[in-house]
């Protein structure tokens, strides 16, 4: 490259400050910049025209990126709007096949669709590890060890609402006795039937969130999006092929 075409070329430091103007609050500066010296290092644009189509590109492209921002949008809105309303509710469980109601209405579609499939498999081993603890106790009951033997087998959170049940009363005697056959009574009659009944609930909440997202596609909404991206794919085809054109005019020494 000649020392005049070097000099011609604006470095970006200088140029990309009133560019920067454009971008919304919440946007990431940094990113932007990085976009622009993309741009730049790979078109290396010469004079004010070429580098007002450079810019045409940078800012087509970027367009591009907040409409797929939007479309995610979209989705989410749409989800969130479904999952409290109660009709598309049930329907989103029913398809994802949660069909008793008992468990329909421990779910909250929000709150799933506010997780992960990672943080669900964790609370689900955890569940598990809880139903295993209880079916533990309950099986040194049925093998005669004992009511302390069996109470130091269940966890803290299961030993707290046995604590808690033990303090009930039922017209006006103790609900439970601090004995092997309360305890069991405790343990099948509640305890156990509960946490397999939530086990149930988390184990399903990664086919909901996955029928709940599927079940978000906006097409009215979105074909907005869609019809504007088109717009921008034609902005960009052009402005590119100007700037290829005015770049073969100068390199063919010709006045741009």
């Amino acid at each position: 490259m000649s020392a005049l075409a070097v000099a011609d070329v604006v470095p970006l430091e200088r140029t990309s400050a009133p560019r920067l103007a454009g971008l919304c609050p919440w946007e990431d500066a940094d990113a932007f910049a990085e976009l622009l010296e993309a741009f730049v290092k790979a078109h290396q644009p010469h004079g004010p025209t070429e580098r007002s189509l450079v810019d045409r590109l940078v800012w087509i492209e970027w367009r591009r990126k907040r409409l797929n921002a939007a479309e995610a949008a979209v989705h989410v809105a749409h989800a969130f709007d479904r999952a409290i309303e109660d009709q598309a509710k049930r329907r989103t469980l029913n398809r994802a096949g949660v069909t008793d109601y008992k468990t329909r209405d421990q779910i909250s579609i929000v709150e799933i669709l506010r997780g992960s499939n990672e943080d669900d498999a964790e609370t689900v081993a955890a569940i598990r590890e809880g139903v295993g603890d209880v079916e533990a106790a309950l099986e040194l009951i049925e093998t005669g060890k004992g009511y302390k033997t069996a109470l130091a087998r269940l966890d803290e959170d299961m030993r707290d609402w046995w604590e808690s049940e033990l303090n009930e009363t039922e017209d006006g005697k103790p609900k439970y006795q601090a004995d092997c056959a309360s305890l069991k009574k405790f343990l099948s009659d509640h305890a156990l039937p509960w946490r397999r009944g939530w086990l149930t609930v988390n184990a399903a909440r990664p086919a909901i969130r996955a029928q709940a997202i599927a079940e978000s596609f906006d097409q009215a909404r979105l074909r907005q999006l869609w019809d504007m991206e088109a717009r921008l794919d034609r902005q960009f085809e052009k402005a590119l092929g100007m700037l290829i054109r005015l770049q073969e005019m100068r390199a063919a020494g010709a006045p741009a």
